[in-house]
């Protein structure tokens, strides 16, 4: 009895938070630049007294041995060990500046002169035959190309009107909604990949850990309204692309 009340409160003591002040995020560096840090200051609104801690990486840091609270992922949602909640759901759309279509003239003739820009992640690999294919573009006769692996990189490039791509909704609405960026051709396809959040189960039974959750679900949900209007705007007549 003595060994069992002993062992338990050695978990417990594991599992208690032991910064409750400070939160420790590890996220995708494109959705910790283009979206999360902009609007982290609404949620430090609410917990004054919260020290943010944020980890921008491409791999999933580990959670032992470290101050790891919450990773924001982007995958299919199977991480050994730990639990997952779906958080966002995402689309793809070409994306170019509009400076670079004539709106009185053919739209995929000229899509078909503009350079290439391409996200070289797993997950778009065997996308960008699907949408060469569907733009009408072929790597062969396109000018140039540029792969990154950061698309916020695409993101700037696309900004400085380099060329066309293929984005996450996500990653640039509000550069649409503002006329910074266009959709040049309504085609739309579901991300091979959601964004989740990641923890050991015992992280989302944090105080500081629950808050945020509520609070960072609430604001995807302006993602979410966007992305049903934009697409709702495509099917009825907003974009005549001319084959």
């Amino acid at each position: 009895s003595k060994a069992f009340g002993s062992l338990e409160e050695g978990i417990s003591r594991l599992e208690a938070d032991p910064h409750p002040n400070r939160l420790t995020l590890s996220t995708l560096p494109s959705f910790a630049s283009r979206w999360l840090v902009p609007r982290l200051g609404r949620f430090q609104d609410q917990a004054d007294n919260m020290t943010i801690h944020l980890s921008p990486g491409l791999k999933l840091d580990s959670f032992e041995n470290n101050d790891l609270d919450l990773a924001i992922r982007y995958g299919l949602g199977n991480y050994p060990g730990l639990s997952s909640r779906l958080l966002l759901k995402d689309f793809l759309l070409p994306v170019c500046h509009p400076s670079l279509i004539d709106n009185s003239a053919p739209v995929k003739e000229q899509l078909q002169r503009l350079p290439l820009l391409i996200d070289d992640a797993p997950d778009m690999a065997q996308l960008w035959p699907e949408y060469e294919q569907a733009l009408g573009v072929s790597p062969d006769s396109q000018k140039s190309r540029l792969q990154v692996t950061d698309s916020t990189i695409l993101v700037e490039a696309l900004i400085s009107a380099q060329g066309l791509s293929i984005l996450r909704y996500s990653l640039v609405y509000e550069l649409l909604e503002r006329g910074i960026l266009i959709c040049p051709v309504p085609l739309f396809h579901p991300t091979a990949y959601d964004f989740f959040l990641v923890a050991p189960e015992h992280h989302f039974q944090r105080a500081k850990v629950q808050q945020f959750c509520h609070w960072i679900e609430q604001e995807v949900r302006i993602i979410k309204t966007s992305g049903q209007a934009f697409r709702q705007a495509a099917t009825t007549g907003l974009y005549t692309p001319d084959d």
